[in-house]
C-alpha cells in the first residue's frame, strides 16, 4: 500500500473527496466499491472537462492503481496506457509529467514478462529525465539501473554493465558524496555482471551509512568476499565472509537463505585454504540453515548438499532425519543432476 499511496500523490494533485474515499476503500480492501467511485468520477470529468483533460487521466491512473493493488497487472497496464494517451495530448510528448505513468506501464510489462516492451518504455523514461532534468540527475542514474537489470535479463550483459557504469559515475558525484545509490551500482556491477573486481567501496559506504549490523552490509561483504576469493586473496576473503556470516546469524531481517549462501562461500574459501574439517562444518551448517529456512525448491539447498557430500558429509542422512525418506531420495536425484550440469559446487 505504501507504493500505492506514493504514486497516488501524482494523480491527486487536486484531490477531492471522491478520490480520497476511493483510496480509503482500497486500503481497506474494498476494491469493487473504490473502483465504482472512480468510474463515476471519470464519467463526470469527461462530461464536464472533455475526454482529453488531465483530470480524466488522473481518474484512470487511480483505477490502474486499484488493479495493481489487486495484483491484476494486465488490467492495471490497460488503464495506465489509457491515461498516458490523454497525458501526451494534454502535456506533449516531452513533458516530465509523463514519467510516473510510463514507469508504471514499464513495471507492469515486467510483471507480464514483456522484457522487450519494458526496455522500450524505460528507454523513453530515461530520455524524458535527461531532457528535463539533465544528464547528471539522480533520476537518470535510477533509470539506468532499471535498464541495466532489464538488459541483463535480456542477455545483454555488456550493455547492462555500460548502463551501470554511467549510473555509478552520476551517483559518485551526488550532492553530499557517494551514497547508497552508488553502493548499489557497485554491488550490481560486481555481483550480477562480474564487471567490477573490487567492490570494497560498496561495503565501506553501506557500513558508514547503515551501520555495522545491517543486512545490506552483509550482502556487500558477501560480494566482496567472492571477489577477493576470485582474486586469490583468500585470507581477506574469509575475513569479509565471516563478517557477513555474523550479521546473517544475528539479524532478524536477514533474507531467507542468506546464511546458507554465506556459509557455502565460507566453506569454499576454507577448502581452498586447506582447512578441510572447517570447510566440512561450514558446508553442513549451510545445508542445515537452508533446511531451516524452508528453501526446499531453491538451488542453494542442492548446492550446499553437493558441497557437504564432497567433503565427507552426509546430506542425505540429515535430510532423512529432518524431512523423511522420500525427500532424501529426491535430494539425491537433485544432487546427481546438479553435478552433471555444473561439475562444480559453485
Amino acid at each position: 500500500m505504501l507504493a500505492l499511496n506514493l504514486f497516488a500523490k501524482a494523480a491527486m494533485t487536486h484531490a477531492d473527496e471522491p478520490r480520497a474515499e476511493a483510496m480509503r476503500l482500497c486500503e481497506e480492501g474494498e476494491f469493487r466499491a473504490a473502483l465504482k467511485i472512480l468510474e463515476g468520477l471519470e464519467r463526470r470529468h469527461r462530461e464536464a472537462l472533455g475526454k482529453d483533460h488531465p483530470e480524466v487521466a488522473n481518474d484512470i491512473i487511480l483505477m490502474g492503481m486499484l488493479h495493481e493493488a489487486q495484483g491484476t497487472a494486465r488490467e492495471a497496464f490497460t488503464q495506465y496506457a489509457r491515461a498516458l494517451k490523454i497525458q501526451e495530448k494534454a502535456f506533449g510528448a516531452d513533458d516530465l509529467r509523463l514519467v510516473p505513468t510510463l514507469a508504471a506501464i514499464g513495471f507492469r510489462m515486467l510483471e507480464l514478462d514483456d522484457l522487450e516492451g519494458a526496455h522500450s518504455v524505460f528507454v523513453e523514461v530515461e530520455r524524458l529525465d535527461r531532457l528535463n532534468l539533465g544528464d547528471g540527475h539522480p533520476d537518470v542514474a535510477r533509470d539506468l539501473r532499471t535498464l541495466a537489470e532489464i538488459l541483463q535479463d535480456l542477455g545483454e550483459d555488456e550493455e547492462a554493465a555500460a548502463a551501470l557504469r554511467e549510473a555509478a559515475e552520476i551517483d559518485r558525484g551526488a550532492e553530499g558524496g557517494p551514497g547508497l545509490a552508488y553502493a548499489e551500482d557497485l554491488v550490481m556491477l560486481s555481483d550480477s555482471l562480474r564487471a567490477l573486481k573490487d567492490p570494497g567501496e560498496a561495503a565501506e559506504i553501506r557500513e558508514r551509512l547503515l551501520g555495522p549490523e545491517h543486512t545490506d552490509l552483509a550482502e556487500a561483504l558477501l560480494i566482496l568476499g567472492r571477489a577477493l576469493r576470485d582474486a586469490g586473496r583468500l585470507e581477506d576473503a574469509l575475513a569479509a565472509l565471516r563478517r557477513a556470516e555474523a550479521i546473517d546469524r544475528l539479524s532478524p531481517d536477514a533474507e531467507d537463505g542468506a546464511l546458507c549462501g554465506t556459509l557455502n562461500c565460507v566453506g569454499i574459501v576454507l577448502a581452498m585454504l586447506g582447512r578441510f574439517e572447517e570447510a566440512k562444518t561450514a558446508f553442513e551448517e549451510s545445508f542445515v540453515s537452508a533446511l531451516e529456512a524452508d528453501l526446499d525448491d531453491d538451488e542453494r539447498v542442492v548446492e550446499a548438499a553437493v558441497n557437504l557430500r564432497r567433503w565427507g558429509g552426509d546430506p542425505a542422512g540429515i535430510a532423512r532425519a529432518r524431512r523423511g525418506e522420500e525427500w532424501a531420495c529426491a535430494l539425491d536425484e537433485a544432487m546427481e543432476e546438479f553435478e552433471e550440469e555444473s561439475g562444480e559446487g559453485e
